[in-house]
């Protein structure tokens, strides 16, 4: 084995000596195992390649956040620049309008001080710019009620019998009025307690009959009379029906002028179609709706139809011989809707228009002379806009117009006399009753209620 000898006074080699030593030193520290397998040095290398990774992943995402924010703040500050633009300019033309015209007022107070050589201070001093007005909203339009036209004459006689009001129970019964057509009060018949609608006097006017709604034992309508007081309320329709020829929901009662015969329609029992029955008021027990030792209420009553048809609004002629009605076909080679005119003896149905649902037919009535029929009618693709038509009963002739409005006429009642016409119109928003003079066109207002609606069944004396 060799030993290296080294001189103690040679500072040199005692520096390398130590040199030597501390490597060796290091060398063995590193070679030592940490755990078993693992030595320092292995451990130092892996901690190191880790840290390595680690700085190299967070500088690119350094990068990729940096480039992002840049890129937002880029673009907003291009959107705010676009934004600035008009807005500086605005300013800038502002600016450039404010210093000129305080050049000017400078130029102009310069002038001033130049001729006067001790200047006031003005009292008062001017804003630059003026402030537009206050707003001041627009006054929306505010709905006007129509004038109501002048009341009829007083000179027309007669009074007519109607309902009117509001309906809220959507069964349309109202309460029933008579209305003196020359002026006056109208009165309620049949107290504060009795409705209904299509009101007629019969029995020598001392009974009125109309239909009524019931709610006992069921709900049904049915023809009830009752005395002008509303007393001795009896049921005509449960008195006129039979096994034989039973009926359910009669309607729509008319009287005939002289009171000896009544007209209305019931859905047939064995037809299941609204026919048309006829009424023999000269009977004592059919006028009575009652039964006596020598006779049945429902003798005086037929059934005048017997067809495909369903029918509404059955009138009585003058002279009691005829039915003007309101006849919907289903079937056969003329179908629709027309008026068409019934004898009372025969049974004949001779038509009076023809155009089926080309014009809607509704509410016929004779004149008192018989010689013609008054009538409402819409087309078809405007059934709430009727008109008031009249045509000869015996079909010569074409149909005209009495009254026509944008409004919607409805229920055309002769007078007495056949000189006037009273109708019911829609055109002051709620429905009133309204009197024509058929000579002149001159048209009055009878009735003016702001929200119920009011309705002419007849005109008597």
């Amino acid at each position: 084995e060799m030993v290296l000898e080294l001189d103690p006074y040679n500072e040199q080699a005692q520096k390398a000596l130590d040199k030597m030593e501390d490597s060796a030193r290091s060398r063995a520290t590193n070679e030592e195992e940490v755990v078993p397998g693992i030595t320092q040095r292995q451990v130092l290398v892996f901690g190191g390649g880790t840290a390595l990774f680690v700085l190299i992943i967070a500088v690119i995402v350094f990068a990729i956040v940096s480039s992002s924010s840049t890129r937002r703040s880029n673009q907003s500050a291009t959107e705010t620049a676009v934004i600035e633009i008009p807005t500086r300019l605005a300013q800038e033309s502002t600016l450039a309008a404010v210093q000129s015209a305080e050049t000017a007022v400078a130029q102009t107070q310069t002038q001033i001080a130049l001729v006067s050589p001790t200047p006031t201070e003005p009292s008062t001093i001017l804003p630059r710019f003026t402030l537009p007005p206050s707003f001041t909203p627009e006054t929306r339009g505010v709905a006007v009620t129509p004038t109501p036209l002048a009341p009829p004459s007083a000179n027309i006689p007669g009074r007519i019998l109607g309902w009117s009001g509001i309906d809220v129970r959507n069964i349309d019964v109202l309460p029933m009025y008579s209305y003196p057509v020359a002026g006056g009060v109208p009165e309620r018949i049949g107290g504060d307690n009795l409705e209904g609608r299509y009101p007629f006097l019969f029995m020598n006017n001392e009974r009125v009959i109309y239909t009524n709604y019931y709610t006992v034992p069921s709900t049904y309508y049915g023809i009830q009379s009752n005395n002008l007081d509303g007393l001795d309320p009896r049921d005509n329709s449960i008195a006129w029906t039979t096994l034989a020829d039973a009926f359910n929901d009669p309607d729509q009662a008319n009287v005939s002028f002289d009171q000896t015969k009544l007209v209305f329609v019931a859905e047939a029992v064995n037809t299941g179609r609204t026919e048309v029955f006829l009424v023999d008021l000269t009977n004592p027990d059919t006028a009575n709706a009652v039964e006596s030792s020598t006779g049945s209420a429902a003798a005086g009553v037929t059934r005048i139809t017997n067809d495909s048809g369903d029918y509404t609004y059955p009138v009585i002629s003058p002279d009691g011989q005829k039915v003007v009605v309101i006849r919907n076909a289903t079937e056969g080679a003329v179908s629709g809707v027309d008026i068409v005119i019934i004898d009372v003896t025969d049974r004949t149905i001779t038509p009076l228009t023809t155009d089926g649902n080309t014009v809607i037919e509704t509410m016929p009535r004779w004149s008192i002379d018989g010689r013609s029929i008054v009538y409402a009618a819409a087309t078809a693709d405007n059934r709430n806009s009727h008109d008031i038509y009249v045509v000869a009963s015996d079909g010569s002739g074409l149909s005209f117009v009495l009254v026509s409005d944008p409004a919607d006429e409805i229920y055309p009642v002769y007078s007495p006399d056949g000189a006037y016409l009273a109708f019911s119109s829609n055109r002051a928003s709620s429905y009133d009753i309204y009197i024509l003079e058929i000579a002149s066109s001159a048209l009055s207002q009878l009735t003016t209620t702001a929200r119920e609606d009011d309705y002419p069944s007849v005109w008597v004396p």
